[in-house]
């Protein structure tokens, strides 16, 4: 699901991690003392990444517009549950089309151009009958009614006279893909196929006229995986969810993997919250969510909850000097079986890339409940409740961190092409991330506990990320050529 590939991505992004100590500011609605309900509109059938409304220039709803921001574009897509594997198809047809027909307005998608592609498909057959695409391009249609065009369809598939149970529909609402020329957008208020035999698909698979609502509470600041789940485009019978667990006079994050199921199959909602301050279209731990000023020492999270099935839950903060992360801290705990009823006060060290001396501009936390592997969801027995984050100054003394930190080097460092590893734990997996957060190299060491550097990888500054059973530690490496 496209939803759970942003998850794997993002938890990928997310492992950037721990380790080392002036007072810092604290990350925005820290203690999830203000809750707000997001309430939007969702089209149905429809998935969407970005920001889609209602036609504002027709009164009977019978259209959706698309939205450009210039940090990212919209998608609107009929693929079914599985996108973006065109070829299981997002609706049912009877016959194979040989017209596109789309009623659309362009006026104010400015700068940009809009891609519609387009595809037909039979049973399980990877190689499409019909594949298309085309470009909507700017200033068609005014502010009170839309233009009509006919595109032809060519038949492509090798074996003739094939007829077509399923197509597939994505809509882009700019050619490029990081960042649009302009706030545009564009209105879509019809679309059809047909062919000799008029129009094939059901009018209701296409339909961009039946709208339904969503109310989702989450923390103020914070973005949550409902909130992600929904806008997202999983949402037909998401109608009203929550993150809050209330404790007495508090308020609490509450991360449980949340089963449902949609569209008659079965689905599960992750569990993972983000900060979203900046309000970003697409927030993501590799990317600043707040603006943050200070060199905190440590973090310190306050939670409780039950691990079950070597279930992981996960705590990181980074911070940013542009977009650059030149800070790092990461909590992690997984276990077959952990029951902690009451709050415990947890501390990690933050660290910092070494000699750099200019303070974070930015930062961005997540806390998210995973499997052992930090890939895929927790069982749903599976429960953390978190009070609040906080940063901690310079120079305490935080034995628990400063044990394990100092059970765990590397060697040689700066380092040309093997680096080796010393730890009291064994080592179950190491991560290498550049700069700018993306992780570069994942895998286990040799069983000398080695680890050949890849030769394509530039000198550099690198963080190296080693998990072991009783957390994670992150150490600066510098690689040199």
């Amino acid at each position: 699901m496209h939803y759970v590939l942003n998850l794997k991505r993002n938890l990928f992004w997310a492992l950037l991690s721990v380790s080392s100590v002036s007072k810092a500011q604290n990350i925005p609605n820290f203690d999830f003392s203000t809750w707000i309900n997001t309430s939007s509109l969702f089209l149905n059938n429809w998935s969407y990444q970005g920001k889609i409304t209602k036609d504002s220039i027709d009164p009977n709803n019978l259209g959706v517009t698309l939205f450009n921001d210039t940090s990212g574009l919209t998608s609107l897509y009929q693929v079914g549950r599985k996108f973006p594997d065109y070829y299981n198809g997002g609706f049912p047809i009877a016959g194979t089309p040989n017209n596109l027909r789309i009623s659309y307005r362009t006026d104010n998608l400015l700068s940009d151009t809009a891609l519609v592609i387009i595809g037909c498909t039979r049973a399980t057959d990877t190689i499409p009958i019909i594949l298309q695409q085309f470009y909507l391009f700017p200033g068609q249609g005014n502010g009170t009614s839309h233009t009509t065009a006919n595109f032809a369809l060519t038949y492509s598939h090798p074996l003739a006279g094939l007829s077509a149970d399923s197509g597939f529909i994505v809509i882009y609402s700019s050619l490029r893909s990081k960042k649009p020329n302009a706030n545009g957008n564009l209105s879509i208020s019809n679309i059809e196929l047909s062919n000799a035999q008029g129009i094939i698909q059901d009018k209701s698979n296409l339909r961009l006229d039946e709208w339904y609502k969503y109310t989702i509470e989450h923390p103020q600041n914070w973005t949550t995986s409902h909130l992600s789940y929904v806008n997202n485009g999983k949402d037909n019978q998401v109608i009203s969810l929550t993150s809050k667990f209330f404790d007495g006079s508090k308020n609490i994050l509450e991360l449980k993997s949340q089963p449902l199921s949609v569209d008659n199959q079965k689905d599960t909602i992750a569990a993972w919250a983000l900060t979203n301050n900046l309000q970003n279209l697409k927030p993501s731990i590799d990317k600043p969510t707040f603006s943050f000023t200070g060199k905190p020492g440590a973090m310190q999270i306050n939670w409780s909850g039950f691990l079950d099935n070597d279930d992981r839950f996960t705590a990181t903060v980074n911070f940013f000097r542009g977009d650059t992360i030149i800070g790092s801290g990461t909590f992690s705990k997984s276990a077959s079986m952990y029951n902690h009823p009451s709050s415990i006060p947890t501390v990690e060290n933050i660290e910092w890339l070494p000699n750099y001396s200019e303070m974070p501009e930015y930062a961005s936390a997540m806390v998210w409940l995973t499997d052992s592997s930090f890939l895929k969801q927790s069982t749903t027995s599976s429960f953390v409740r978190i009070s609040k984050i906080t940063f901690l100054p310079f120079g305490l003394n935080i034995a628990k961190n400063q044990d394990r930190k100092s059970n765990v080097t590397i060697y040689p460092n700066p380092v040309v092409d093997i680096i080796r590893i010393k730890s009291s734990e064994s080592v179950k997996y190491v991560q290498l991330v550049n700069s700018t957060g993306n992780i570069v190299w994942i895998g286990k060491p040799s069983a000398e506990n080695s680890i050949h550097i890849p030769e394509h990888l530039s000198a550099g500054n690198y963080w190296l990320n080693i998990g072991l059973k009783s957390g994670s530690v992150s150490k600066h490496v510098q690689i040199i050529r």
